[in-house]
């Protein structure tokens, strides 16, 4: 019996170990880059999507955004990522927490999106979920979190 409990306790913590070994550490971007982008117009044809991620519920623990598959950024707790994109349909995944999450959206030219990602208590990293909300809930969100530094390529800043 005590050689199970002792059994346990070392795989229940090499497991923890491992999981904060693969918290990401994205950092802040300087203000002044954050607030050029918080106030970004979509450019004639295309789209702007902010992921917006305002909890710090499971905080250090990141999670990798992607439109269509092509990598968007990484959030953290109190951080967003954002993308200019062109209209169409796009899934809109995160990955990186307990449970993965998903949401279609199509996007239409010269309009900005906005997608909350929530994250809940969970086994190890937390559950995620994806939910476009409207202009008004969306901007809130957005003056509350800071963006983070790691993005992907269809930015503009």
């Amino acid at each position: 019996m005590r050689r199970s409990i002792g059994l346990f306790a070392m795989v229940f913590i090499s497991i923890m170990a491992a999981g904060c070994a693969t918290m990401n550490t994205v950092k802040e971007m300087p203000g002044e880059v954050d607030s050029k982008v918080k106030s970004l117009q979509p450019p004639p044809g295309k789209s702007l999507v902010y992921v917006v991620r305002p909890t710090f519920l499971g905080k250090p623990f990141g999670g990798n955004i992607t439109a269509n598959d092509e990598f968007v950024g990484t959030t953290q707790g109190g951080m967003y990522v954002y993308a200019v994109l062109n209209p169409g349909e796009y899934k809109f995944k995160v990955t990186g927490h307990d449970t993965d999450s998903e949401i279609m959206v199509k996007l239409e030219a010269e309009k900005t999106y906005y997608i909350y990602q929530s994250v809940y208590p969970a086994l190890f990293k937390g559950a995620t979920s994806l939910k476009l909300v409207n202009k008004e809930e969306g901007r809130e969100a957005l003056e509350k979190c800071k963006l983070g530094d790691k993005l992907g390529k269809n930015i503009v800043h």
